[in-house]
């Protein structure tokens, strides 16, 4: 209910007694209406033509004292009391009561000191009084701030209007509806806006998706090629022999071709002896000549089958290591030029030494190793290590387009909220019946409103991200594939871990190892550089 909402019905009394009443009577009247409890309005009687005649007779300073409670305040009370009558304690209060109203239409914060010095009170505490009294007669509302000294108007009863002032009410009525019109259209034109805005930014968003889209298959296809490129080349190179293996066996390969030349030569050297001496045991010298032609010619053909042989052998010994040589990963032709050991692996022919080849062999599976050398463990390693990393800064870069994407939802859902709620409160109507007072407090309080509101709005297209990182369909399908490298990395993990050994030859095992690293901090810095450029683009 309004404040002063049954004041106009306690004045209806005193109308009707005014009808019949002139002279003293009408004075009589006055004075008892300006003292009767709840009556804070008074123009209506102020109307009245007993009541105006009041001002050309003798009796015209109960007119002034009408006037005075109608739309005058204490002060003023103060700076006229010689012409007018002398107020009791009911009017005295009343009075300071109205001009708590009037004080109250002017400014929303009524400072003690104002109020003190205005309707000289003799002190806080009976200022207080007076103030709670005129809350609990629906003459104001608001709040008692003892800490501040002051006085917060929320609500006020309005008073009567002094001749003159009618114009301007209109005036400041009019300004406040033109006011509330341009606000309403530049509301209009800013909802065109945004809702063009909101169209490009999905227009944009879609075009954005697509090419990311395009570019992650360009980039996931490129990716299955390289690895069907490795895995048909560690196919069609694969061997059963390391690089040090095949060095040795073109090492017997060599010693027994040089035994059998050294026994080739033994035995012909046994014939030549024997030859000799059956020639001089002979006087015929044709026989000894043409034998020796002929055992010349048969040594001189085995002598060079055997040469011929040899040399085949060493043609398709020398072939075979060229080609295994040229199918071997970068590890292991490091290791091949810089390793003077005889071979990685020793064959064992005791249980420990099977067991800890099957073990060896288990992990080389789990790790995709054709090669059991140092090499192609270290580098199985390192790229072990480096898809773990890549998997966590994936995960990272994940969480945080996630919060990206959910902060840039909740500042849109915050702006719709904020325009609707500015929507509706510049759209409500006021309530019929009201005063002219009460809707000068709702336009200021509605201007107050839409400048808050303009400022917040303002503030969150500041902060609110152009687009977003991510869909949510991408963000879960991050979500399955990070869980799934996750889950495959932990199996491979616990396979390595369960195996204790390592491979002989420490020192070309810390070499190789070495390398293995520096390789994979090149490989690191290849990937963050790769990763920067897609945020980037995704950014």
């Amino acid at each position: 209910m309004e404040l002063g909402f049954n004041h106009a019905a306690k004045l209806e009394p005193f109308l009707l007694m005014s009808k019949a009443a002139k002279g003293a009577a009408a004075a009589k009247l006055v004075q008892d209406a300006t003292s009767a409890p709840g009556v804070f309005v008074f123009a209506e009687l102020l109307e009245l033509p007993n009541v105006q005649e009041l001002a050309n007779s003798e009796n015209s300073s109960y007119f002034s004292l009408l006037q005075l409670f109608a739309y005058k305040t204490f002060p003023d009370y103060l700076q006229h009391r010689d012409a007018l009558p002398a107020l009791n304690d009911a009017q005295t209060i009343k009075l300071k009561h109205l001009t708590l109203v009037s004080l109250a239409m002017e400014s929303r914060i009524l400072p003690y000191s104002q109020l003190l010095d205005t309707l000289q009170m003799p002190g806080i505490r009976e200022l207080e009084d007076l103030i709670i009294d005129a809350i609990y007669l629906d003459v104001i509302r608001g709040k008692l701030d003892q800490k501040e000294q002051q006085f917060d108007v929320e609500f006020t009863m309005g008073r009567d209007l002094e001749p003159g002032k009618i114009e301007q009410l209109l005036a400041s009525l009019q300004n406040w509806a033109s006011t509330s019109s341009a606000v309403l259209s530049t509301l209009d034109d800013k909802l065109a806006t945004l809702s063009r805005e909101v169209a490009a930014q999905k227009t944009k968003r879609e075009a954005y998706d697509q090419v990311y889209q395009t570019n992650l298959k360009e980039v996931l296809d490129k990716q299955k090629e390289v690895k069907a490129t490795a895995r048909t080349t560690a196919t069609t190179g694969r061997t059963n022999l390391t690089p040090a293996g095949i060095a040795e066996r073109d090492r017997e390969r060599e010693r027994e071709r040089r035994e059998r030349e050294e026994k080739e030569k033994e035995k012909d050297r046994e014939q030549d002896q024997d030859q000799d001496e059956k020639d001089k045991d002979s006087m015929d010298v044709d026989e000894p000549t043409e034998g020796t032609k002929g055992k010349n010619r048969k040594w001189l053909g085995s002598t060079s089958s055997s040469v011929m042989s040899e040399d085949r052998d060493i043609s398709k010994a020398a072939s075979s290591t060229f080609l295994q040589t040229q199918n071997l990963s970068p590890y292991d032709q490091q290791a091949q030029i810089f390793g003077s050991i005889e071979t990685f692996i020793q064959p064992l022919k005791d249980e420990a030494g099977e067991e800890y080849l099957e073990r060896l062999t288990d992990v080389a599976e789990v790790l995709g190793i054709d090669d059991p050398s140092f090499s192609s463990f270290a580098s199985a390693i390192s790229r072990l290590s480096a898809e773990e990393i890549a998997v966590k800064r994936s995960e990272l870069r994940l969480h945080a387009a996630e919060d990206e994407l959910m902060m840039h939802l909740a500042s849109m859902k915050h702006e719709e909220a904020l325009v609707s709620q500015w929507l509706d409160t510049m759209e409500a109507e006021p309530p019929p019946g009201s005063s002219i007072a009460a809707l000068e407090k709702r336009k200021a309080a509605l201007s107050s409103k839409a400048r808050e509101y303009q400022e917040e709005l303002r503030a969150t297209m500041a902060q609110m991200p152009e687009d977003p990182p991510l869909t949510f369909t991408q963000l879960a399908a991050y979500h399955k594939e990070l869980r799934q490298k996750e889950k495959v990395l932990a199996q491979k993990r616990a396979r390595v871990k369960a195996f204790q050994g390592l491979p002989p030859n420490l020192e070309l095992a810390r070499h190789e190892l070495q390398h293995a690293q520096n390789e994979q901090m090149k490989l690191v810095q290849l990937r963050e550089r790769l990763l920067d450029k897609m945020a980037s683009g995704v950014s």
